[in-house]
């Protein structure tokens, strides 16, 4: 594929997923509030020692 090809295909693909969101009640400032929180340290950190804390307890089971 071309470089305008993909660009054009990510362009579509970036409106019908804001459109689907749309029409779900979503609005894009509740997405980039939501994505946001996933990238917080501190949300990383203790979805990491959840990981961990999980796999343990499957090993030991």
């Amino acid at each position: 594929m071309s470089h305008a090809a993909i660009e054009a295909r990510h362009l579509m693909l970036s409106r019908i997923e804001r459109a689907a969101g749309e029409s779900f009640g979503c609005a894009q400032e509740a997405v980039a509030a939501t994505q946001a929180r996933f990238l917080n340290g501190t949300a990383v950190a203790v979805a990491t020692l959840a990981t961990a804390i999980a796999a343990t307890i499957t090993y030991l089971v």
